[in-house]
């Protein structure tokens, strides 16, 4: 894995041009992106371009894509990063321009047709604000990190289990939620410790001929999960102190248990 940094400069209105890219045989004289990157990039290396010319965001992009598909790789963009400023190529369509742009960025792959041959690009904006005469243009700087066929299983690896971790986070509300409704139906009574899906703790201090109980809500669990009290293997968590009564809907609580501080 290595990075490189290419800074760059946008006026606000630009047209684009073509971008360089490498022919086949001019592809196959290098022995990878890495060396593609040091020749066409220096590490400190500022390129500004005026308002008629694109071609300087597109170049990373472009490159890594010529040199790939000249080595017979199939080059993808696997996501996009956000581009805080819009390269404008058309004034008419500003929507597109940023669509347009935020596929020069991102994370890119080499698929080759041997597998370990593979290798990926990210090209991230890493900073971006104001310049030019009178603040008329955009500057960035793009940062380049390559991906050896180790590093982009690295990257599956990760966003393997990011994604499991979620999926376990949705699991672990739904079953809190599932939990809280189940036991809202069941009557309630007095001085029984009940819980509200927004984390209040309470005691219920009166039932109505209705069915409505009146709760004295002694505090609140300092926390942005719903149903908090309704995780299974909860241990510490910091609640903020309360005294209050309301009247509510009984399927509004649900029984719980909490030791109450002193």
């Amino acid at each position: 894995m290595k990075k490189f940094f290419f800074g760059l400069g946008a006026s606000v209105l630009v047209v684009a041009c073509s971008a360089p890219t490498l022919t086949t045989k001019q592809a196959l004289q290098y022995e990878s992106i890495d060396a593609v990157i040091q020749d066409k990039f220096s590490y400190s290396k500022k390129v500004f371009f005026n308002s008629a010319d694109m071609s300087q965001i597109e170049t990373p992009t472009s490159l890594a894509k010529s040199y790939c598909e000249g080595n017979g790789g199939v080059f993808i963009q696997k996501n996009s990063a956000r581009l805080q400023r819009v390269y404008t190529l058309s004034i008419h369509d500003p929507n597109k321009t940023q669509k347009y742009a935020e596929g020069l960025v991102g994370m890119f792959v080499c698929n080759m047709p041997r597998e370990h041959d593979s290798w990926g690009i990210n090209v991230n904006p890493t900073k971006q604000g104001r310049g030019g005469a009178g603040g008329a243009s955009s500057i960035a700087t793009l940062e380049l990190e390559t991906l050896n066929y180790e590093g982009l299983q690295a990257n599956k690896l990760i966003a393997e289990i990011e994604s499991r971790e979620a999926e376990n986070r949705i699991n672990q509300a739904e079953m809190a939620r599932s939990k809280f409704l189940a036991r809202s139906t069941e009557l309630k009574q007095v001085g029984q410790q009940v819980c509200s899906p927004s984390n209040q703790l309470g005691y219920v201090d009166a039932v109505s001929e209705s069915s409505a109980i009146k709760v004295n809500i002694v505090g609140k669990v300092m926390t942005s999960k719903n149903y908090f009290m309704f995780y299974d293997n909860i241990s510490t968590f910091t609640v903020q102190n309360l005294n209050e009564y309301i009247w509510s809907s009984s399927d509004q609580w649900s029984s719980c248990s909490f030791q109450k501080q002193q």
